[in-house]
């Protein structure tokens, strides 16, 4: 068999392993277990992490109402060293929707072993992107807010670091080698020249 046929087919191979690996992070991050479920007349809640690890803060409410975090700002604190963690904005805004509901990512962050509390404050907490979109849409419609026990907001199993700084280049990556192997095993196997192959 030709050399580059074999380099080919792994570079397809490859390829398809970097997709999997985005399809498993996309999982992840939407079909994993809600850690707390806070709803916001709550104001707070309890739990411990037996195992470190990546989690997100979303926001969940009814559809066509004010955002959660447009007037409160999710914190957890770890109760055995007292600190607050340190809470990173998603900038992707990972979103999920149904016929009444929506919820959104807002925040990732890392979490050890330990006890925590997961606390919601008054005050909004919207990046400056959101919040000049916020005030934009205000000004032509007023956005009604819904009632606090209608709102949620969840802390979830998530990504760690490693694997967000890996999603999108992955992305990349497997698109660039399936399409390398692809051109390079359709050439040399029908004997057309196909730009990109290898070896043509």
């Amino acid at each position: 068999m030709n050399i580059y046929v074999i380099l080919g087919v792994l570079m397809l191979i490859a390829g398809l392993g970097c997709w999997s690996y985005v399809f498993k992070c996309l999982y992840i991050m939407f079909r994993t277990r809600i850690v707390v479920d806070l709803p916001l007349n709550e104001q707070f809640k309890t739990f411990r992490v037996t195992e470190k690890g990546g989690f997100a803060i979303w926001e969940e409410g009814p559809m066509l109402k004010k955002s959660p975090m447009a007037f409160s700002t999710p914190q957890i604190i770890n109760t055995d060293h007292h600190q607050p963690v340190k809470l990173s904005r998603s900038y992707g805004n990972a979103t999920k929707t149904s016929f009444t509901r929506a919820s959104r990512m807002v925040y990732f962050c890392e979490l050890d072993a330990g006890n925590y509390v997961f606390e919601v404050h008054a005050g909004s907490s919207l990046g400056k992107l959101d919040q000049a979109i916020s005030n934009t849409i205000e000004r032509v419609v007023t956005i009604p807010k819904a009632p606090a026990s209608e709102y949620r907001i969840q802390l979830r199993k998530s990504l760690n670091k490693r694997q967000r700084l890996l999603i999108i280049p992955a992305v990349f990556i497997g698109l660039f080698l399936f399409n390398i192997g692809l051109f390079t095993v359709l050439g040399h196997t029908t004997g057309v020249h196909l730009e990109g192959a290898l070896g043509m």
